[in-house]
């Protein structure tokens, strides 16, 4: 299982990632990711992407893992705005309205006097 820590490195004047590689049972840590430096290379304007070697490669299942971690830690980080799509997430508010409206107003009520 893993861990993803963002912080905000004042003295850089950036952000720090850091990837903790947990148990699944103990939630103990097993290993941390080592420090990594993305280097850009220059190529000819309009060069296919997919026609260089991936940036970083991850197998399907921790792969999928790793990056549900970073979306978590991203949000935390305050990156939600940016990274979640404001379109969905008015949807899933107007469906779930729907459904409140259709359970309140569309559901059969009967008012039993006292006696």
């Amino acid at each position: 299982m893993y861990d993803v820590h963002i912080t905000m490195d004042y003295g850089y004047g950036g952000l720090r990632l850091y990837i903790i590689d947990r148990d699944p049972g103990s939630g103990k840590i097993m290993a941390f990711a080592k420090p990594i430096e993305l280097e850009f290379e220059a190529t000819t304007p309009g060069t296919e992407a997919m026609l260089r070697e991936p940036t970083l490669k991850l197998d399907y299942y921790r792969g999928e893992e790793l990056l549900q971690a970073i979306a978590k830690a991203l949000v935390g980080a305050g990156f939600r705005d940016k990274a979640v799509s404001k379109d969905g997430e008015v949807k899933r508010m107007e469906d779930h309205l729907t459904d409140l409206r259709r359970l309140v107003f569309e559901k059969e009520i009967t008012i039993k006097e006292l006696p």
